[in-house]
């Protein structure tokens, strides 16, 4: 089985720790376990398996404007594209809303299964008395 996970960044974030977890378990099956980042490697606070091929696209960073914002996407789109076809997955697993939307965007007519999840934490606070 030949799976690629897409995930913003490997930073210490709970997502984060369950995608290298993940990775880190199939691996260890056997699988061929491709996980890229828009990031680059050096926000990595999760340790992967040497056996995990770890994509660093680079491609993080704040635009100066809305114009430089649509250009950067659309680098990142492409660049995510690419990863993604040369990994050649079974299976697409991306985590994170944006993420989510990027990934889909990117496997748009690739005929891809691609799945997504989203990690939302809701706290609730009630006064009593």
């Amino acid at each position: 089985m030949r799976i690629t996970l897409v995930i913003s960044s490997l930073s210490s974030g709970g997502a984060e720790r369950v995608i290298s977890t993940m990775a880190n378990y199939w691996a260890q099956k056997n699988w061929e376990i491709s996980l890229i980042t828009l990031d680059s490697t050096a926000s990595d606070f999760y340790k992967l398996r040497l056996d995990v091929k770890r994509v660093a696209l680079g491609r993080m960073g704040e635009s100066s404007n809305p114009f430089a914002a649509i250009r950067n996407n659309i680098i990142r789109l492409i660049k995510l594209r690419r990863a993604i076809k040369s990994s050649k997955p079974d299976i697409v697993i991306s985590f994170v809303d944006r993420m989510n939307i990027m990934t889909l965007l990117a496997t748009r007519g690739l005929g891809l299964k691609v799945i997504i999840g989203t990690f939302d934490v809701v706290y609730s606070c009630f006064r009593l008395g």
